[in-house]
């Protein structure tokens, strides 16, 4: 039975490992935390196209006819109540009588900050326009 030698590393990569998986790394944990602050983006974008459409919904049954006619602040406060966060709530009347068969117009404005201040800032904006009902 003959033995094979050892092949022993070339001494000028002793590091060569640890330096390539502290590269790999540190790639991962961008991507990984980038595909985090992604997800968080989409899921605050919806919960503001949401509100918006919430808020909406709330100025077209409370018109002129329902007997329950609600202000700018009150669907504001509203919709407020429908999201985990603050947002800057615009609501537009065409007809300011708010007479069924005219439309509604709300639009919720928040600042999306991302947690990692690699990223930037961004103004999510999303609008619903119905038609008042009642």
């Amino acid at each position: 039975m003959t033995r094979l030698p050892r092949v022993r590393g070339i001494s000028g990569e002793k590091g060569a490992t640890l330096l390539e998986f502290a590269f790999v790394s540190i790639l991962f944990m961008m991507l990984t935390a980038g595909m985090m602050e992604l997800a968080r983006g989409v899921w605050i974008y919806n919960s503001v196209s949401h509100a918006a459409r919430e808020g909406c919904r709330y100025a077209i049954v409370n018109g002129a006819e329902s007997g329950h006619i609600k202000t700018d602040t009150q669907i504001s406060d509203y919709v407020q109540t429908r999201i985990p966060f603050d947002v800057e709530v615009t609501t537009t009347w065409a007809d300011v009588a708010k007479t069924p068969g005219s439309v509604v117009t709300v639009t919720v404005d928040f600042e999306f900050e991302p947690v990692i201040s690699f990223f930037p800032s961004i103004p999510l904006t999303s609008t619903s326009k119905m038609v008042i009902s009642y």
